[in-house]
């Protein structure tokens, strides 16, 4: 046992940096004729033995890390993923719940919504969805009219009537003003008529 145990603190001596050796204060007297012996000088530690040092002192740090983290984690580390996952999947199907009641209350005022889902109503819905502060039937409103204003409508053919109706048909306010100088001129009389019709 003691051989074992002189054996370990050999190698943690050996693994250890020597303290640099001190010189002694006062130099002893040499006598004429003696030569002085050299100095011993002390062996560099290997660049093997730092890089194991280093390695163990990096894995006792790693042990001691990952020790304080159990501590701080407590025994239910795992237990907090899982419950982190859970979380996600109830918020999952909390908005998927909202998202088909919106759906479903559009569909009932508006039942010429052909959506099959939220996403399909488009960005603008779920952009004014998540400014939030509005309900969905007032967001789906807002949309619906911008959707219509920005629709063109083609430009008018004409009115059916006056293309090829009876001379004593009338004109409509809209129909005059789309006639140029000479039409007015040449439907004059008519026009005069219409316009107790306005």
């Amino acid at each position: 046992m003691e051989e074992q145990m002189s054996g370990v603190m050999a190698q943690e001596a050996a693994q250890e940096p020597a303290a640099p050796a001190q010189q002694p204060e006062t130099a002893p007297l040499e006598e004429p004729g003696e030569e002085r012996p050299e100095p011993r000088q002390e062996q560099p530690i290997p660049h093997k033995v730092w890089e194991i040092s280093r390695k163990r002192a990096e894995a006792e740090a790693r042990q001691r890390y990952e020790r304080q983290l159990e501590q701080l984690a407590g025994p239910g580390a795992q237990g907090l993923e899982a419950q982190r996952q859970e979380l996600e999947e109830f918020r999952a199907q909390r908005r998927q719940s909202v998202f088909e009641r919106d759906l479903a209350e559009i569909c009932r005022e508006y039942p010429d919504e052909e959506a099959a889902c939220i996403d399909d109503l488009g960005p603008e819905f779920l952009s004014i969805m998540a400014a939030g502060g509005v309900s969905a039937l007032a967001a789906y409103e807002a949309v619906r009219a911008q959707r219509r204003r920005a629709a063109k409508q083609p430009p008018s053919m004409g009115d059916v009537k006056a293309a090829g109706g009876p001379e004593n048909a009338h004109f409509t306010r809209d129909e005059v003003k789309r006639m140029s100088p000479r039409e007015v001129k040449r439907n004059y009389e008519r026009i005069r008529a219409s316009m107790g019709k306005w």
